[in-house]
């Protein structure tokens, strides 16, 4: 989804779409919304609701060594990526939010 609204926003429209499609409740579609359109917000997805502060940390986890090595699970990690290479994710991430922009 590459419209005209900021990329978390496209992004939690396409999951809700992708979840009201598959016969999810409204109120649960509006949680995964929720969820991913704050998921950049640091602070406010935190806060927001449980669901919306697991996704922010599985964000945390996914791109923060730091927060790994907080957690413990730099070794899962490691096990992790050698089964799902991340292929340059980070670069390739940023592109598109640049070019979704």
């Amino acid at each position: 989804f590459n419209g005209p609204q900021r990329f978390e926003v496209e992004g939690a429209d396409a999951a809700r779409h992708h979840c009201e499609s598959h016969g999810i409740s409204e109120q649960d579609s509006h949680k995964v919304w929720t969820a991913i359109a704050v998921h950049t917000s640091a602070g406010i997805a935190e806060r927001i609701d449980p669901f919306s502060r697991l996704v922010r940390y599985g964000v945390m986890m996914d791109f923060s060594l730091a927060v790994r090595a907080e957690v413990g699970a730099d070794d899962l990690f490691v096990e992790l990526e050698k089964t799902l290479p991340r292929l340059d994710i980070e670069r390739v991430l940023a592109d598109a939010v640049v070019n979704q922009a």
